[in-house]
């Protein structure tokens, strides 16, 4: 390995345009035999979680390996707001705000340390022209 290289732990990123499709059927109540709960049918459920769906859909476009911080992330994120818009949890409860403050800040880091380094890093030579 090079002096510059370390082990980054990647994740496949067809796992965030997975949970895309479940914030999508979520909103859409598709399955509602399974997940039927008299407390999804708030409008404001479904339209943040259709918002949520196309922000997961757009990152998960490029499905090849991702960071594991990203898709983690975006793990606990869909499953922090699909119990809440089930009743499993209370919107208001300062463990929930907390977990998903944490999760999105660490969404959105890893996005813009994945976007400003390059996802591999592979033939990065941070601008230099060849033979300077």
């Amino acid at each position: 390995m090079a002096s510059g290289d370390q082990m980054r732990f990647r994740l496949p990123g067809w796992v965030i345009l997975m949970l895309s499709g479940i914030c999508f059927a979520d909103a859409f109540h598709l399955g509602s035999g399974v997940w039927g709960n008299p407390l999804a049918d708030a409008w404001s459920g479904a339209m943040d979680n259709v918002v949520l769906g196309m922000i997961f859909f757009i990152h998960g476009l490029n499905i090849g390996p991702r960071r594991a911080d990203i898709v983690v992330a975006a793990c606990v994120f869909v499953g922090l707001r699909l119990a809440e818009n089930h009743g499993l949890l209370n919107e208001n409860s300062p463990i929930w705000i907390a977990l998903l403050v944490l999760a999105a800040i660490i969404y959105i880091r890893g996005a813009w340390v994945e976007r400003r380094h390059g996802k591999g890093n592979a033939g990065n030579d941070n601008g230099r022209v060849a033979g300077s």
